[in-house]
């Protein structure tokens, strides 16, 4: 999840080190050159923790990140920038969510996730709605049409809400071929308490850009696009160094590297979205 203070670019993710049982919330400036300063930690927990979606309210910074293995959805007010934060609220508590997205609008806050029920559906199957006058409340109230959406293809959020002359826009996973096989941009064209109700407006399959597997999220900040998948990499070498150590020969072996994501086919896919 992008964000910009004092004209400077952050990158918040989730990061999981090699070994570790579950990952955290960090963050890293963008430097001028396009890489990646180091990283720091923002947020660790005893459970898994994910997707750290922030929005701002009130002249303050909140982050909602994923803690589905918590079965709660906790609000964190930022405290010094960028890596102190303390909890403001559970907004939703005893549900198993993922990839929370909160919004503001006329008549209030929404918050929209994907929920595994006790069913045993997965995490990308279900869209639930919930609805707060405030912010950092807790005890959202539940929109009385959920799940507002049942369909793998556009359940699971993908970053987030936006708008573009008045049109509000989700992206959303489409996992029907698979967890993360493409994203696709929604419109909301009806939310209230009676009712919610979206259109698709623009696909972006990960195969359609070189050297991903899977794609997961797309935000915007200003001009900048980022997203958020799965590279494959090839390690030949590496296997041919495993089979011969077999035979008691020792070989060196280099991990062999893809090349990015192309960002301009990326933006040309959206451009239905921006027209």
């Amino acid at each position: 999840f992008p964000y910009r203070r004092d004209e400077e670019l952050w990158l918040f993710f989730e990061e999981q080190l090699f070994g570790a049982p579950h990952a955290r919330i960090a963050c890293a400036k963008v430097l001028e050159n396009g890489s990646l300063d180091r990283p720091q930690t923002v947020l660790e927990c005893p459970y898994h923790l994910s997707y750290p979606y922030l929005v701002e309210e009130g002249g303050e910074l909140y982050m909602l990140p994923e803690s589905h293995q918590n079965k709660s959805l906790d609000l964190y007010r930022c405290v010094e920038f960028p890596s102190r934060w303390e909890k403001a609220a559970t907004l939703v508590e005893g549900l198993e969510c993922a990839d929370a997205s909160v919004f503001k609008r006329p008549d209030g806050w929404w918050l929209l996730a994907s929920m595994r029920t006790s069913g045993g559906s997965s995490l990308s199957e279900e869209l639930y709605a919930f609805r707060s006058e405030k912010l950092a409340a807790p005890g959202w109230t539940p929109h009385p049409a959920n799940p507002v959406a049942i369909d793998v293809r556009n359940s699971r959020c993908a970053g987030k809400l936006f708008e573009i002359d008045g049109r509000l826009f989700r992206p959303a996973q489409d996992c029907a071929g698979g967890y993360g096989k493409a994203v696709t941009l929604h419109e909301i064209v009806r939310l209230d308490e009676g009712e919610y109700r979206e259109e698709p407006r623009a696909t972006i399959p990960a195969k359609a850009l070189r050297g991903l597997a899977t794609l997961h999220t797309y935000n915007c900040a200003g001009n900048d696009i980022v997203i958020d998948g799965q590279v494959r990499r090839l390690r030949l070498a590496a296997a041919f160094a495993s089979i011969a150590s077999r035979g008691g020969v020792c070989m060196p072996h280099r991990r062999l590297r893809t090349k990015g994501a192309d960002i301009s086919l990326l933006r040309a896919l959206a451009a239905g979205y921006y027209r």
